[in-house]
């Protein structure tokens, strides 16, 4: 069954960009090799930004939850410090994270608060 995984940033004010937006050399060869990792295995991805420019939401479609969890894998691989890059970004910035994963009827499956951590 294909999910949307959604990964959402909010931050206070537009002081700082998103992760996915900063043109920050080394988050930006993060999100490059990201990119081609989920370009290789034909997973499409949407951006968008809220109309008050405070919350980024990052939008995969993939086949099912295991293609997820083995794309996730894989890019803890391809690159290694990804992870604790992002939550860097995030922290250092006072940015939110969160992870939802909906059934591609919409319905809410799983949510995830990463940062700030539960």
């Amino acid at each position: 069954m294909p999910a949307k995984i959604a990964m959402i940033s909010t931050r206070p004010n537009t002081n700082t960009d998103f992760w996915w937006t900063t043109t920050n050399p080394a988050v930006v060869s993060d999100r490059n090799n990201l990119a081609a990792l989920f370009e290789e295995n034909d997973v499409l991805s949407e951006q968008t930004i809220s109309s008050d420019g405070l919350t980024c939401t990052k939008t995969y479609t993939v086949e099912n939850q295991s293609q997820w969890a083995t794309l996730v894998a894989e890019s803890r691989i391809r690159i290694p410090n990804i992870g604790q890059n992002r939550r860097g970004y995030h922290s250092a910035n006072n940015h939110t994270f969160k992870l939802e994963v909906r059934a591609e009827t919409g319905e809410l499956l799983q949510e995830v608060q990463i940062i700030p951590a539960p």
